[in-house]
Formats: structure tokens, sequence, C-alpha cells
């Protein structure tokens, strides 16, 4: 019995340790006026900014999928706080080119119909 489980445990080790490293290509998006295009946007928590900028109090992450006819598009951004959840301020603003994702990880099938689960 001790064998089994001292197996069982080996082998989710060996399995947790495994990990791919990819790199992903992105766009500036900064600039960009994607509001009208939106269908998803998530907020994630605020957490004390790691910054000396006293203005900048709270950040959190966003993830937008915006849909432009049929295709999709994923963007990724910070947004940081003043001072009381005021001065919100969206910097970092990032789309990510699902087409070097699919690749990447070898996906099948269309890029459209995106959901954020």
């Amino acid at each position: 019995m001790r064998i089994l489980l001292v197996l069982l445990l080996l082998l989710m080790t060996i399995s947790v340790s495994y990990s791919q490293e990819k790199t992903i290509p992105t766009t500036d998006n900064f600039n960009k006026n994607y509001y009208p295009d939106i269908t998803f946007l998530s907020e994630g928590e605020s957490h004390r900014a790691t910054t000396k900028n006293r203005a900048e109090i709270e950040t959190a992450f966003r993830v937008i999928i915006t849909t432009s006819e049929i295709y999709d598009n994923l963007v990724v951004g910070k947004a940081t706080y003043g001072a009381e959840g005021g001065h919100k301020t969206l910097t970092h603003i990032k789309k990510i080119e699902l087409e070097a994702v699919w690749e990447a990880y070898k996906l099948t099938g269309e890029t459209a119909g995106l959901e954020f689960i």
C-alpha cells in the first residue's frame, strides 16, 4: 500500500512540474478606441500598487473580448486607481494575437466565437 502511494505521489509530482514556455506576440493597443466592439469585459480584484507614484494607489487587470464582424480579439489591460477608487486610468493595453496562440499550442478550429471562462 505504501509503495502504491509513493508511486502515485511521484507520478503527480512529475505531471505537475511539466510546463510549456511559449512566447505569444502582442500589439500595443493603447490609443485604439475598442469600446464600441466590446462583447465581454472582466476586471480582476484591485491590489495596492508597487510603484512610488502617489497618484497610483491600486492596480487591477482587465480581460476584454471585442468582436468586429465575425472576428474576435483578445485585449488585456492594466487599470490604475487613485485615492478612494477615483482617477481611473487604463495603461498597458495589449492585443493578444490569437492566431499565434492557436499556432503555439497547436489548437484546431476557428478563432471566432472566443469565450472567457
